[in-house]
């Protein structure tokens, strides 16, 4: 008898974690602006970034109020990953940045807890999750946008540090946050 041993690393670099000082009130709109100064103040080849948004309505949110800002240049790739995707665009955030750009993977948590993309130096967590709850009042099921849990953000955090050194930002603060469950 054979047994094959498959060896799965976990996180290999430091992950830098900051939480917000202040209540965020529009995560998206919070989301763009971070990316903003990351851009503005990290070289374009200090890594790409990686934004956890809760649908894809958000994530094409995202992209249009980008149009006009720093963020809607040549220099910028951005790239969408959700399920409502084709196979082939989701693949896209896959390949390597080309050189002289920044790549700006809008993800749900499709990304939570086992994709790596190479190069993500930056992860920024809205700290909100869409989810399947029944509502009795409709008698049915229904969607909603309701705050992360810990795990859910540990697991994003996980994403951080894979294959570099790392800057995870939090939208909730560091009281908030060990109180989550």
């Amino acid at each position: 008898m054979t047994i094959k041993t498959f060896v799965i690393h976990g996180r290999n670099y430091p992950v830098d974690i900051y939480f917000s000082d202040t209540p965020v009130k529009n995560y998206v709109q919070a989301s763009i602006s971070t990316a903003l100064t990351i851009h503005k103040n990290y070289p374009i080849n200090s890594g790409d970034i990686l934004i956890f948004l809760t649908g894809q309505e958000e994530i094409n949110n995202f992209i249009e109020l980008c149009a006009g800002t720093e963020l809607d240049k040549a220099n910028i790739l951005i790239l969408p990953l959700c399920s409502g995707l084709n196979i082939e665009r989701q693949l896209e955030v896959f390949k390597p940045t080309p050189h002289g750009k920044r790549k700006i993977v809008l993800s749900t948590n499709i990304a939570e807890a086992s994709v790596t993309i190479d190069n993500i130096a930056y992860v920024i967590d809205s700290c909100f999750v869409k989810m399947k709850f029944y509502n009795n009042k409709i008698d049915s099921d229904a969607l909603y946008i309701i705050p992360a849990s810990k795990f859910s953000l540990d697991q994003r955090a996980g994403r951080a540090g894979r294959t570099r050194r790392t800057i995870f930002i939090i939208f909730f603060s560091n009281i908030i946050y060990p109180s989550l469950f």
